[in-house]
């Protein structure tokens, strides 16, 4: 279910109202059919993409053929946004914060966001207030092609980061001398090749006494190669 879904011709009608509260762990989301707009229904997808492309793939399966599916959510949840923008099924409400935290001030005293589910009166603001909002169109395909791509390379970089400070945690511990000749960057071509040609410290300084180069001249020539880096 997780594959490239086919998207069928839509109707110009509206199919169901959707809000969604995005968090890290876990995102809420309340959808209200055209057909029985009384009932709320309750859904939570794990955060992760292979969820939202089932949840997706299941929009398309019961909405596909009846229309748009308006979508409400944060503006700040702009991972979500590029992940939907490419799929002619939705239709894009982004809002700021405060509109939601108004509109919940409306109906709760308080404001306070457990006062009730934001997803919730997300869906309940685009199904009756949808006059009062500006949907988010990209200008055409190319758009959202690259938007997708953008999000590709966020995702890569975000992913880069990660696996470098997990590495550099582990050279601290068992061989922190490579830090100092790779001046704490473990991102460049010279990493990867010293830590593939000598992956612990004993093997560096074995190497280091067969050819007979102290510490301090190899870290300098090390060093000087540097320059080249297989990210930038």
């Amino acid at each position: 279910m997780n594959g490239t879904v086919s998207e069928p011709p839509l109707s110009p009608e509206v199919a169901a109202y959707v809000g969604i509260d995005w968090a890290d762990q876990k995102h809420d989301v309340v959808l209200r059919s055209v057909g029985d707009p009384a009932k709320a229904e309750h859904q939570v997808i794990k955060s992760d993409v292979n969820a939202l492309n089932d949840w997706i793939a299941q929009m398309h399966e019961r909405f596909g053929a009846k229309g748009k599916v308006l979508v409400c959510m944060e503006q700040s949840r702009g991972a979500l946004i590029y992940q939907l923008m490419a799929y002619e099924l939705f239709e894009l409400y982004p809002i700021n914060p405060s509109q939601l935290a108004n509109y919940r001030k409306t109906f709760f005293s308080s404001g306070a966001k457990d006062d009730g589910p934001d997803a919730d009166l997300l869906s309940e603001l685009v199904m009756c207030h949808r006059d009062r909002l500006k949907a988010w169109k990209p200008d055409d395909q190319l758009t959202r092609e690259l938007a997708t791509l953008n999000e590709g390379r966020r995702h890569a970089v975000n992913r880069r980061t990660e696996l470098a400070n997990e590495i550099k945690s582990q050279l601290k511990l068992y061989f922190p001398v490579a830090l100092q000749i790779l001046e704490n960057d473990i991102t460049t071509a010279l990493a990867a090749d010293l830590l593939v040609q000598w992956p612990t410290l004993a093997e560096l300084q074995k190497s280091l006494q067969a050819s007979c180069v102290n510490s301090s001249t190899a870290i300098t020539a090390a060093r000087k190669r540097k320059s080249s880096s297989v990210w930038r």
